[in-house]
């Protein structure tokens, strides 16, 4: 039977080995660890570096020296924002038909003037549109003799008075000098709806 210094002799090798291996391991260990930690902090430094800064903000954009949205302003790189500081602003001038003129002049909004055209020998141009050009017509032409009467454009055209003893209107004729008196009409009476008529006498109703 081997004494016990013979099996301590043929057990000690296994000892220093399983040491040295063990040593090996927690060396190998400790490097698995270093390198996980140099990743998180590379990755963290290229991050950081990466972000942009709180305090550098790009100049505001403007076009023409005027304000842009700063919404639209976001939106914009600062390379263009940085053309766009002295790029200058170019004006589109309108046109008639956009401004829906039919004649006369007109403005262009760029500091210019348009002209528009004229309108047929029947029309005339007002605010820009070609309207009905009207003759108004003379008290000769309505038979009017006294009052007032519509010239057939909207206008009130006086007729003038009667002579002394006579009633402008009087005897059933409206404008007409008779004797007696006359009693004016309303637009209910007459079932008048809409625009200007005779009263019956010498005046004109506004329905």
């Amino acid at each position: 039977m081997p004494s016990r210094a013979t099996r301590a002799s043929k057990t000690f090798p296994k000892a220093k080995s399983f040491g040295r291996w063990a040593a090996a391991f927690l060396a190998a260990g400790s490097a698995c660890v270093a390198l996980i930690l140099a990743e998180v902090v590379g990755t963290t430094r290229h991050a950081t570096a990466g972000a942009p800064s709180a305090a550098r903000t790009p100049p505001p954009l403007t076009r023409g020296g005027d304000a842009v949205e700063p919404a639209v302003a976001a939106a914009v790189p600062v390379g263009a924002r940085r053309l766009a500081l002295v790029a200058p602003r170019v004006c589109v001038p309108t046109s008639c038909i956009g401004q829906r003129k039919e004649c006369g002049p007109a403005v262009d909004g760029c500091g210019g003037t348009l002209d528009c055209g004229g309108c047929l020998d029947v029309d005339e141009c007002v605010a820009g549109k070609c309207v009905f050009k009207c003759e108004p017509l003379k008290c000769s032409d309505l038979l009017a003799e006294c009052g007032q009467v519509d010239d057939g454009c909207g206008q009130p055209l006086s007729c003038g008075t009667c002579p002394s003893g006579k009633t402008c209107g009087a005897g059933g004729v409206p404008n007409t000098c008779g004797q007696g008196t006359c009693r004016p009409h309303t637009c209910s009476e007459r079932d008048l709806k809409s625009g200007r008529f005779s009263d019956g006498c010498s005046g004109l109703l506004d329905c």
